[in-house]
């Protein structure tokens, strides 16, 4: 239910505010994709996600970014009321995402990171440094992240 997803969201992430560092609550929109006659589950998913994303802005008071497919965002949430949202969009592909917002790229799923010994997911801001920066002031985000060597 919404109430448990923000329960569980605030348990984790505390009850009055975001830790540092942090980008910004997310809600990884990734439901099974049904077929265009099947409109009834895709209405109520955005209708669930629309109601989650203000209830988590209005318990932290920073907008959500919203994590998904460039596809998925395309075939099922584009022109649904989330174009105002920022987009941390995957797309293992070379040609960056094209939607709205974008913040984030998750460009590959096959990324090597010192020390661990499994693929893992790399990821780009969409700008540059000054732009990240301006991106932490709108979020209300104190910390900067410090990459890892």
């Amino acid at each position: 239910s919404l109430h448990n997803d923000a329960l569980w969201h605030q348990a984790i992430y505390g009850h009055t505010h975001m830790p540092d560092p942090y980008i910004a609550p997310s809600l990884a929109y990734q439901a099974p994709c049904q077929a265009p006659e099947e409109d009834r589950p895709v209405q109520e998913a955005c209708e669930y996600a629309h109601k989650w994303l203000d209830a988590i802005e209005r318990h932290y008071g920073v907008k959500p970014i919203l994590y998904t497919y460039d596809s998925y965002y395309n075939n099922y949430l584009k022109g649904k009321g989330f174009d105002d949202y920022d987009f941390f969009i995957a797309r293992y592909h070379e040609d960056y995402p094209r939607v709205p917002h974008l913040e984030i790229w998750q460009y590959t799923e096959k990324g090597r990171a010192g020390g661990i010994t499994t693929p893992v997911d790399l990821d780009i801001f969409m700008g540059d440094y000054s732009q990240f920066e301006s991106y932490m002031d709108k979020n209300k985000i104190s910390t900067i992240p410090t990459r890892a060597l």
